[in-house]
C-alpha cells in the first residue's frame, strides 16, 4: 500500500480549492495570472453568490483588490472563495469583521491566505513537506471510496486543512488510512479532540497525531511508528514491522461477540469486574459481519486467566461471548526448533500470512501491530484446537464460508395490545376499493365473499380481524380468502397496500386449525416438519410477514416461526426445535437450514411466494428451485402454491407453469400500476438542486412519517447527515447495516422517533410501515415497477397518501414514457414538461411488457414438480439487486 511513498512518488495533484505551496510572500501567480497581493480565503460562500456582492461585504475591512469566487462542486450547496487585499493588515480586520459573520444565509469561515513556505522546505518528488512543522492527523478506518473532499469538510471544523491524502486501500480490505495536514499545532489538538472515535460513514474513525506517532521525513508516512532500538532508512513494510517492532509481550484478553453499538467504556465496564483493566482496543466491524472484535489489556496474565474463568460464555448486550487468553506469543528472539525456543511457539515457524486476520490488531494509543494467540494447530476461526477452519460449528454456514453471527433479535410482542397496535387500519378512503376492477380466471372459480363473517373463518382468526379492526374484506380479499379456503392455487396480482398478506394467512390458519393441530408433532429429532411455508425476499419483509401470523394466530395452537440472515442460526434452531407449523424465511437462510437437516417440507400443506418477481430479480431463483426440488416438499397437485406481487412480468407467469396446478389467475385493479389514493408529483430538479429542493418541501410539508429514496447506500448516509444537520431528524435503512440497526431505524421510524427514513431500494418491497404520510423519489429508480413499489409504501388499504419525485432531466430522461402512462392511469396530473421529455425518449409503452398481463398460461402438463430449471437462468436470475444493495446474504 505504502509502495509509491515508498519510491519518492509525488502526491497526486491537489482539488483547485486547496491552498498551493506559496515559495516567497507574492511570488505565486494567482488564477488570473497576475502577482496576488495579501488575500484572505472564504469558505462556505452560498451558491449562486456574486463576486461584485462579495467584495462589497468584505469592503469594510480594507481595499478590495480582487475577488475569485470557485465553481460549486457537484453535490455541494456552498463554495471557496479569495479576497485580496492591498496590505496584510487588511487581511487581518477581514478575518477579526467577517469570520463567523453570515452572508446570504450562510455562516462564513474566513483566514488568511498568506502563509510562506520556504522553498527549500518543499520537495516535488516527495510528495510532501520537508523539514520545519508538519501538523497533520493521522486517521484510520476511512471507510474505502472516500473522496478527499468529505474528509476535508469534516476537519475543516478543527482548523485551516492545507492538505489530506488517503492511502490506496489494501486488498480485501474495506478501510484505509489517510493523513490530514492543518496550519498550525492548535488545529492537530483540536482535530484529534473533536473526531477521535466519531462515526464517519458507518465507520468508526480513530484521529492521532502524527508527527508525535511517525519517525518518516514525509507528511503523508506510512503510520506505523518504527522500533525503539533501530533507525531504518525508509518506512518499513507491515511484514517487516510484525517482526521487528513487537515489544515486550502484553497481558491481554481476546474477545469475539461484541454487539454492534457498544462503546469501549461499556467493555471496560463489563470486564473491570474480573480485575482493573487498563485498556480496551474495540475493533471495527468487517463487513459481512454483526460483531466486533476486542482486546482487553490487564497488569497480569493471571488477571487475564481469572477473566478468562469468570467471562467466557457469559451474555453481554444480547450477545454470547468468546473469551480467550490474547498474550501475545511472538519474541524477538530467533526462530528456532528441535527443542529450542521458537517464536512462532512449539509448533515451530510459520509465515505472517498464516495467522488469522482475527489475531491481528492494532492494540496501542500508537497503532502498533500485537499478535494475539495462535496455536498451528487451531482453526483459523474460532481459535480453538481440534477441528479444521472448514468444519468449524461456529461457521455460519455449512461450508465455513463466514464466522458465526450471534446477534439475537429482541423477543416478538406477546401482550394483546403489542401485537395488535402494528400494521396497516382501514383508512377513510375504504370505500373506494368497492369499485376497483377486478379479474378472476380459471376453472371452477368460488365466489367471491362480501364480508368476513360469511368467509367459514375459524373462530379464532375473526376474533383476531376484530382485535386488527379489520371491518370488510379488501377487493384480494373477498377473492382469494374463498378460493384458498377451497384448496385451490392461486396467482395474484394486486396494487401495493392491498392487504394481500391477509388474503393468504387467513384462510390459511383457517385450514390448518380445522384440520386439526394438536396431534402433529412439527419437530422430530430436531427436524422441522412444517405445514406451511412463506417465502419472501428480504428480512424486513419475511420479519413483518412473520408478525401478521402471529397476529392472526393469537391465541391458538399455531406456532410460527421466522428464519432471515444476520440473526445466530443457534438461536433460530431453537425456535424451530420448539415447535413450527407455519415458516417464513427468505430463500437463502431457509436452503441453508435445508442442507443442515434443520427443517424438511415432507408434511408441507402451502407454499407460498410473496413478492416473487423480487426474488427472482434478486437472483433467488436456483434457491427456491433447490428447496422445491431437494426438500421433501409433496409435489404440485397435493400441495398448495400461492404466488403473490404487485407485478407480475413473462418470467413469473413461467414459473406458475412450472410450479402451480390449475391455478386460478387474479387479477385486482391495474396491474403494475399505481394506486388513485396515492397523490403523486414530479418535480424538474437538477442533481446540484436536490438538497436545496428536499429541504424547502420538507419545510413546506412537513416531515410526518416521510420516506426518503435513493440510489445509493454512500447517498442515504450524506442526505442523512445533511438533513440531521438542517434540524430534521432522519433515521437510515440499506442492507449493509447490520441487522440490528437495521431494525432499530424501522423502530425509530414506526413510533416517530424519527420522522424521516432514508432508504434504499431495500425498504421498497413488501414492507407495512404503518401510516406512511409522504414518499419522496430523491432519486428515481431506473425502472417503472420499482416507481410502483416506493410510492406504494403510502396510501395502503384506503388511507390516503401523496409521493413527490425529483426529476433529472440529464439522468432520468428514460423513464419519462412510463411515468407518463402511470400518472395519467392513476388520474394525476402531467406535467408539459415531462409530456414533452417522453415524446422525445426512447423506446415505446410502459415497463419491459408495456404492462399487458394476460392469462397466457404456459402448459406444462406436468402434475408434479417440474424438474426444468428456471426460465432464462443464465440472465434473468442474475442478482443485480444483491450486488447493489446486498439485501439478503442468507
Amino acid at each position: 500500500m505504502f509502495a509509491a511513498l515508498k519510491a519518492g512518488a509525488a502526491i497526486s495533484k491537489l482539488p483547485q480549492s486547496v491552498e498551493k505551496p506559496v515559495y516567497e510572500k507574492n511570488e505565486i501567480n494567482n488564477n488570473t495570472g497576475n502577482r496576488r497581493g495579501p488575500q484572505v480565503k472564504v469558505f462556505n460562500i452560498p451558491e449562486g453568490s456574486d463576486s461584485s456582492d462579495l467584495k462589497a461585504f468584505f469592503s469594510s475591512a480594507g481595499d478590495v483588490r480582487n475577488v475569485k469566487i470557485l465553481p460549486v462542486r457537484d453535490g455541494k450547496t456552498t463554495t471557496l472563495g479569495f479576497v485580496e487585499f492591498a496590505s496584510e493588515s487588511e487581511c487581518q480586520n477581514a478575518i477579526q469583521q467577517k469570520n463567523e459573520q453570515d452572508f446570504n444565509g450562510s455562516t462564513l469561515r474566513v483566514v488568511s491566505n498568506n502563509e510562506t513556505i520556504p522553498k527549500s522546505d518543499f520537495s516535488q518528488s516527495s510528495g510532501g513537506f520537508k523539514g520545519g512543522n508538519r501538523f497533520q492527523v493521522k486517521v484510520y478506518n476511512i471507510p474505502n471510496g472516500t473522496d478527499s473532499n468529505d474528509i476535508q469538510n469534516l476537519f475543516g471544523g478543527a482548523g485551516t486543512v492545507k492538505e489530506v491524502k488517503i492511502l490506496p486501500c489494501q486488498e480485501g480490505k474495506n478501510v484505509t488510512l489517510g493523513f490530514v495536514h492543518f496550519e498550525s499545532a492548535e488545529d492537530v489538538s483540536n482535530a484529534v479532540a473533536m473526531f477521535n472515535n466519531i462515526e464517519f460513514n458507518g465507520s468508526k474513525l480513530r484521529v492521532l497525531d502524527a508527527d508525535n506517532n511517525s519517525s518518516s521525513s514525509t507528511p503523508f508516512s506510512n503510520g506505523f511508528k518504527s522500533n525503539q532500538n533501530e533507525s531504518p532508512s525508509k518506512p518499513m513494510g507491515r511484514g517487516a514491522q510484525l517482526i521487528s517492532q513487537i515489544k515486550s509481550q502484553r497481558a491481554q484478553a481476546k474477545v469475539f461477540g461484541i454487539p454492534s453499538g457498544t462503546s469501549e467504556d461499556d467493555v471496560m465496564e463489563y470486564f473491570s469486574s474480573a480485575r482493573l483493566v487498563k485498556n480496551v482496543k474495540l475493533l471495527p466491524i468487517r463487513e459481512g459481519k454483526d460483531t466486533h472484535l476486542c482486546f482487553i489489556e490487564y497488569e497480569s496474565n493471571s488477571e487475564v486467566e481469572q477473566a478468562v474463568q469468570t467471562l467466557n460464555g457469559t451474555e453481554f448486550n444480547g450477545s454470547q461471548l468468546k473469551v480467550m487468553n490474547g498474550e501475545n506469543q511472538i519474541n524477538t528472539g530467533n526462530n528456532l526448533q528441535n527443542g529450542k525456543e521458537s517464536s512462532w511457539g512449539s509448533k515451530g515457524s510459520a509465515p505472517i500470512n498464516r495467522i488469522p486476520k482475527e489475531d491481528r490488531a492494532f492494540s496501542d494509543q500508537f497503532g502498533e501491530m500485537v499478535i494475539g494467540e495462535f496455536k498451528s494447530d487451531a482453526c483459523r476461526r474460532c481459535g480453538e484446537v481440534g477441528h479444521y477452519a472448514k468444519e468449524c460449528l461456529n461457521a455460519a454456514g455449512p461450508n465455513g464460508s463466514a464466522q458465526a453471527v450471534t446477534y439475537i433479535p429482541p423477543p416478538p410482542p406477546e401482550t394483546e395490545n403489542e401485537i395488535f397496535e402494528i400494521g396497516s387500519n382501514q383508512g377513510i378512503n375504504f370505500e373506494k376499493y368497492k369499485h376497483i376492477p377486478i379479474e378472476l380466471s380459471g376453472t371452477n372459480r368460488p365466489k367471491p365473499i362480501q364480508s368476513f363473517s360469511e368467509a367459514n373463518l375459524h373462530p379464532v382468526c375473526l376474533k383476531n380481524l376484530d382485535l386488527a379492526k379489520y371491518k370488510e374484506p379488501t377487493p384480494i380479499q373477498k377473492y382469494a380468502i374463498p378460493a384458498i379456503l377451497a384448496k385451490r392455487d392461486v396467482m395474484a396480482c394486486a396494487q401495493t397496500g392491498s392487504g394481500k398478506t391477509a388474503s393468504f394467512l387467513l384462510p390459511i390458519i383457517t385450514n390448518l386449525m380445522n384440520e386439526g393441530l394438536d396431534n402433529i408433532d412439527s419437530n422430530i429429532d430436531g427436524v422441522a416438519l412444517p405445514l406451511a411455508a412463506i417465502l419472501a425476499p428480504t428480512r424486513e419483509l419475511v420479519v413483518q410477514l412473520f408478525t401478521e401470523a402471529r397476529k392472526f394466530s393469537y391465541n391458538s395452537s399455531l406456532k410460527p416461526v421466522v428464519l432471515y440472515g444476520g440473526v445466530a442460526v443457534a438461536h433460530q434452531a431453537d425456535r424451530l426445535r420448539m415447535g413450527c407449523h407455519l415458516l417464513v424465511a427468505t430463500p437463502g437462510r431457509l436452503e441453508d437450514f435445508i442442507k443442515r437437516g434443520k427443517v424438511n417440507f415432507q408434511n408441507l400443506k402451502y407454499l407460498i411466494l410473496d413478492e416473487a418477481d423480487k426474488m427472482i430479480d434478486m437472483g433467488f431463483g436456483p434457491q427456491i428451485e433447490h428447496i422445491i426440488e431437494f426438500s421433501g416438499m409433496p409435489p404440485k397437485g397435493i400441495r398448495n402454491t400461492l404466488m403473490f406481487s404487485a407485478t407480475f412480468p413473462d418470467q413469473i407467469q413461467h414459473l406458475a407453469a412450472q410450479f402451480l396446478n390449475d391455478y386460478l389467475f387474479l387479477t385486482v385493479g391495474r396491474v403494475g400500476g399505481t394506486c388513485t389514493d396515492v397523490t403523486q408529483s414530479v418535480i424538474q430538479v437538477s442533481g446540484t438542486k436536490k438538497r436545496e429542493t428536499l429541504e424547502n418541501l420538507l419545510q413546506t410539508s412537513g416531515t410526518d412519517q416521510t420516506l426518503v429514496f435513493v440510489e445509493k447506500k454512500r447517498d442515504a448516509d450524506f442526505l442523512a447527515n445533511f438533513l440531521s444537520q438542517k434540524n430534521f431528524p432522519p433515521t437510515i435503512l440499506f442492507a449493509d447495516r447490520t441487522r440490528e440497526k437495521r431494525e432499530s431505524a424501522l423502530r425509530d421510524f414506526r413510533n416517530g422517533i424519527a420522522p424521516i427514513l432514508v432508504a434504499t431500494a431495500v425498504a421498497a418491497r413488501g414492507l407495512d410501515i404503518n401510516d406512511v404520510k409522504h414518499v419522496i423519489n430523491y432519486d428515481l429508480p431506473k425502472d417503472a415497477n420499482e416507481y410502483v413499489h416506493r410510492i406504494g409504501r403510502t396510501g395502503r388499504i384506503g388511507n390516503k397518501g401523496k409521493a413527490t419525485s425529483f426529476f433529472d432531466l440529464d439522468r432520468d430522461g428514460s423513464l419519462a414514457r412510463s411515468l407518463v402512462k402511470l400518472l395519467s392511469d392513476a388520474e394525476q396530473d402531467v406535467p408539459d414538461w415531462l409530456e414533452n421529455c417522453a415524446l422525445g425518449a426512447v423506446g415505446t409503452g410502459y415497463g419491459p411488457d408495456n404492462s399487458q398481463f394476460r392469462d397466457q398460461r404456459i402448459k406444462t402438463g406436468q402434475n408434479g414438480n417440474s424438474n426444468k430449471k428456471f426460465p432464462n437462468a443464465t440472465a434473468a436470475t442474475k442478482p443485480t439487486s444483491v450486488l447493489n444493495d446486498d439485501e439478503e446474504e442468507w
